[in-house]
């Protein structure tokens, strides 16, 4: 802790949440702003959709990467690191509801786990509350500008008569299917009705207060709030030292031995966030795998001479016919 500072606006990448009902068009919105906030760069879409961004392939310039049930968030949380070691300007996610409702997903994560718990559910949410959590703060701790999606359901409220008693229940919009304020850890929230008019819910943005509605958007929201986005001082995000070092521990395929290579180095987790010390580790890395598959292929071929070497040895000899001269004339 290094003590309170002058606060001053620095850049920040997008979080953006889109959520619509069926044929709202998050999708599509979401691409096109994906298209503007890239300023060139490279778009990525995870799409637990099954197939539904491909559909929009020929129009806008992006990469997919489908994924499909299980919808753990590990699986997308896997999705983003790549994205983000590869390069890409944006991430879009789409949906996010796939990770929370789907198959393999937080909910059912809980169902599972209040068996396991005999029906403790507080115990079965101390499985599902980490781990959607920990989706969230890959999003939100990314390089890259995100936009996630997510399916709207209508909402049901109970309805009641003059005198106060439940009469039954009506629709009252809609709601994510979601986690309930999962609108808050993003920069933006907006909503999609069927008409494609979008309408934005909670926004930091002051020149896109909570409210506004942009009719039939095409990249009007990334448009409107870009400039805002690039104001102020360079932020630098924190170094992620922890994941770091287990990418490299995994990249390398022996813990033991890269943490062997890097004490003798004199290189901490802790020094991961000096590009030279990550330089030098990687390298490290690398040097373990070539040995390993340098030893590999010598026992390849330390085998395949003992296997010759037995099958000579079962081989049966050859009879060489005795020369003429050398015959008994007395055999004859």
């Amino acid at each position: 802790m290094t003590g309170f500072q002058k606060a001053t606006k620095k850049q920040a990448k997008a979080r953006i949440l889109i959520e619509a009902v069926s044929g709202g068009g998050k999708t599509w919105t979401g691409i096109q702003t994906a298209g503007v906030l890239a300023k060139g760069g490279r778009i990525a879409v995870i799409d637990s959709e099954e197939g539904s961004a491909s559909l929009y392939g020929d129009l806008f310039d992006f990469d997919v990467l489908e994924i499909s049930a299980p919808y753990t968030p590990a699986r997308y949380i896997e999705a983003i690191k790549l994205a983000e070691k590869e390069g890409y300007a944006v991430v879009m996610i789409d949906s996010l509801t796939h990770a929370w409702a789907g198959s393999g997903g937080v909910l059912q994560m809980v169902d599972d786990a209040m068996v396991r718990f005999g029906n403790n559910k507080q115990r079965a949410w101390a499985v599902g509350t980490p781990a959607w959590q920990s989706l969230i703060d890959a999003m939100l701790q990314t390089r890259m500008h995100v936009i996630a999606t997510l399916r709207s359901k209508s909402k049901m409220v109970e309805d009641t008569n003059a005198q106060g008693k439940v009469t039954g229940y009506k629709k009252a919009g809609t709601e994510p299917v979601a986690r309930d304020g999962i609108e808050f850890e993003f920069t933006i929230s907006a909503e999609l009705d069927r008409e494609h008019n979008m309408v934005i819910g909670k926004s930091r943005c002051p020149i896109l207060p909570p409210g506004t509605v942009l009719r039939e958007p095409k990249g009007d929201l990334a448009e409107a709030i870009i400039e805002w986005l690039d104001s102020g001082e360079e932020y630098v995000p924190p170094v992620d030292t922890d994941s770091l070092a287990l990418d490299l521990i995994e990249q390398s395929g022996d813990k033991d031995k890269l943490v062997a290579a890097m004490k003798k180095a004199g290189i901490s987790s802790a020094d991961l966030a000096e590009e030279s010390k990550l330089t030098e580790a990687r390298a490290l890395v690398a040097q373990i795998v070539k040995d390993r598959e340098e030893a590999a292929a010598d026992a390849e071929t330390a085998k395949a001479k003992l296997k010759k070497m037995v099958e000579d040895a079962k081989a049966p000899t050859e009879l060489v016919p005795e020369p003429e001269s050398h015959r008994d004339p007395q055999a004859a």
